[in-house]
């Protein structure tokens, strides 16, 4: 199970030094927002967040710019409870094609548990939001992660990997789902067991995978795996709390 952090971070740490602490200046950069759990950042500095909402359906996504004002780029998403908190947008990436890749978490709606695809083309920040009308392509996750015997479905991050295909983590999968860009087929990456995974990056010659155990989230049980271009994972990293998300610098 997820806790849902209404935060914009990219990795909860346990173990940060007071040093490390020291050093950290943060700041007000951006108000207004319902549960921010994604983020992205497009070639002119502009922010891209992805908002759970409330489980009233107005989940969306917003831009943020670099003056730090919320503009509605997509409204009225689907926003479900579960696990006791809201779910909805949990993550927003561009693709190699410019179009912005949605992941969307669990629930009943025609768009959860899928990658959402719209283009951005021409719009600018103090448009009109799109609406799910102006959704150009859903791919659906679920379905195919519980065909594979997943109990649950939560698809959570998405990055690129070889080849420009996607590489979903689905926290309820307990793995990375595979989609392949010039046939569109979904396969198994890797699964891991029990633990849920979370944050996915590609580094262009293998991946690191979050993970995070049952709540209540003991300290020191979350790890790291690396994971190399054929699905086999090795721990990279342990004696970590409550991974949530992952960046190569």
């Amino acid at each position: 199970m997820l806790v849902r952090l209404s935060l914009l971070a990219l990795l909860i740490i346990s173990f940060l030094s007071s040093d490390i602490l020291s050093q950290i200046v943060t700041e007000e950069y951006a108000t207004g927002l319902s549960n921010p759990m994604g983020l992205t950042i497009d070639g002119s500095g502009n922010l891209w967040v992805a908002e759970q909402g409330t489980a009233n359906n107005d989940s969306r996504i917003s831009i943020v710019t670099n003056s730090g004002v919320v503009y509605p780029f997509l409204i009225n998403l689907p926003s479900e409870i579960a696990h006791g908190a809201p779910i909805g947008a949990e993550h927003v990436i561009f693709d190699i094609d410019g179009k912005l890749l949605i992941v969307q978490g669990e629930g009943g709606s025609q768009h959860s548990e899928s990658i959402l695809v719209v283009d951005t083309s021409g719009f600018t920040p103090g448009d009109p939001p799109l609406t799910p009308l102006d959704i150009e392509a859903v791919y659906n996750i679920g379905n195919y992660s519980i065909s594979q015997g997943a109990q649950s479905t939560n698809p959570y991050r998405i990055t690129i990997g070889p080849n420009d295909d996607w590489y979903i983590s689905d926290a309820g999968f307990n793995g990375v789902i595979k989609r392949q860009r010039n046939r569109g087929t979904l396969s198994v990456f890797t699964q891991l067991g029990s633990v849920v995974t979370t944050g996915i990056v590609f580094t262009g010659t293998n991946f690191f995978l979050g993970t995070l155990s049952a709540f209540p989230f003991p300290a020191g049980s979350a790890k790291v795996y690396e994971i190399d271009l054929t699905g086999n994972e090795v721990i990279f990293q342990t004696g970590l709390t409550t991974i949530m998300d992952l960046a190569i610098n």
